[in-house]
């Protein structure tokens, strides 16, 4: 694999044929595989030239990702972040919720 590139075909079965956190059609984003393990060989090496690498966090590939990924859910823009919490705090800013906001969430 090439320096600077990501792999462009998932290394398992079609996608329309994995499972997912929303059928196509009912998300805006689209449907996003979940449960899968999708790592090949392609996969496999893409992971090591990192490990090789200066950066294991916010190096090229970070960039890469993004953009791969808001093309393929559809989305003007994707953020990579570390954890669920980074990306909720993200959420919530971007929607303008501050002190004294209540924000209600299920159990």
């Amino acid at each position: 694999m090439q320096q600077g590139t990501l792999p462009t075909k998932p290394a398992q079965r079609p996608i329309s044929q994995r499972p997912t956190v929303a059928r196509k059609g009912t998300s805006p984003f689209g449907a996003i595989p979940f449960g899968y393990p999708m790592i090949g060989a392609a996969e496999q090496a893409a992971v090591a030239e990192v490990l090789r690498g200066p950066t294991l966090t916010h190096g090229p590939r970070v960039g890469q990702f993004e953009e791969h990924f808001a093309r393929f859910t559809g989305a003007d823009h994707a953020v990579a972040v570390s954890s669920c919490t980074a990306a909720l705090q993200l959420a919530y800013q971007a929607l303008g919720v501050g002190p004294g906001d209540e924000v209600i969430v299920p159990a």
